[in-house]
């Protein structure tokens, strides 16, 4: 009476395991961490003037984690700030953090905003967002990745001809630390990057 028994769970037992392998088989594929570009820059188009964007409606695009054209599931956990023409549907720059640089560059730019503020600077001292390319690609590709390019700021105020106009600059620069490309804010704009980097990089992986 016994072995029958035994003789049923163990089949029982060996049923629910080439059950449980059918299903994990048949699940849907989940998303794999992978490492993407540190930093893109884009060719200027035709109508440029000098080396400045021939745009005024650009935006800051701003996500975490950034995931990898083409699909597949595959993604790079840190945060990617870029700058969009939605015109041309087209990102100008764009350059990936980790969660540390991410947290000082969050910490700088708060630091002019506050700067700036009790400087007295209006609102519409500033250009809203405006972006320059230093460094373009040789080989005529649209766009170049920048090994090692990062997000820095370079300050604040910059020369439209005679006169200085109340911005904060923030680069990409590539791995020799050389500027490839700036985008210029006025204090608006830069509120509400503050705002929406500061969310995704403390937001949780």
């Amino acid at each position: 009476m016994i072995l029958p028994g035994l003789m049923r769970l163990v089949g029982l037992m060996a049923l629910l395991v080439i059950v449980a392998g059918g299903v994990s088989c048949s699940s849907a594929p989940r998303s794999k961490a992978s490492t993407g570009p540190d930093a893109t820059i884009s060719l200027l188009p035709d109508s440029a003037v000098s080396d400045q964007w021939p745009s005024t409606a650009l935006q800051f695009v701003v996500s975490r984690p950034s995931y990898e054209p083409g699909g597949k599931g595959r993604f790079d956990p840190r945060t990617t700030l870029a700058v969009l023409d939605p015109d041309r549907a087209t990102w100008i720059m764009a350059g990936r953090m980790e969660d540390q640089h991410g947290l000082e560059l969050t910490n700088q730019l708060e630091e002019l905003i506050v700067l700036k503020s009790l400087e007295g600077s209006q609102a519409n001292d500033g250009p809203g967002l405006e972006a320059f390319i230093h460094m373009q690609s040789q080989d005529g590709q649209s766009t170049s990745t920048l090994a090692g390019g990062q997000w820095q700021i370079l300050g604040f105020d910059s020369a439209r001809g005679e006169e200085t106009v109340s911005s904060i600059i923030l680069a990409i620069q590539d791995g020799e630390g050389r500027v490839a490309a700036t985008a210029e804010m006025d204090l608006p704009t830069a509120r509400d990057l503050l705002l929406r980097l500061s969310s995704a990089i403390r937001a949780p992986s």
